[in-house]
């Protein structure tokens, strides 16, 4: 089995779950807030990126193994820096959390870049 659809289909079950405590849950943590609707969105935003970037990587298998490697790998660190900051700074309210968001981002863009470009 490939690391990709492996670590994928893992990503993408607790993307779900990271969508589930979003709706149920996450007005619970930070619901009293002055600023919950902010922290939703971002929250929103962090979990579509999760399930999407896991899509990806399930799907992966399919290209070719250097462009399913060198993209998988960045795809998987950038989703985990993107979201997983995003995810931390919501929950705690501790803005210095997310800054690794930027750094995810450019990695999930990169390994995007890496599998439209490597032919082999």
């Amino acid at each position: 089995m490939s690391w990709t659809r492996l670590v994928g289909g893992l990503s993408t079950a607790s993307s779900i779950g990271a969508a589930s405590f979003g709706f149920h849950g996450l007005s619970k943590v930070v619901g009293g807030t002055d600023d919950f609707a902010k922290k939703q969105k971002q929250w929103e935003v962090a979990q579509n990126m999760h399930f999407v970037n896991s899509v990806a990587l399930t799907l992966l298998p399919a290209a070719p193994r250097l462009a399913s490697q060198v993209g998988g790998g960045l795809i998987a660190v950038g989703t985990a820096l993107f979201s997983g900051s995003i995810y931390a700074k919501v929950y705690t309210g501790d803005d210095s959390l997310g800054k690794a968001a930027p750094v995810g981002g450019v990695s999930t863009m990169l390994g995007y870049i890496a599998l439209a470009l490597i032919r082999r």
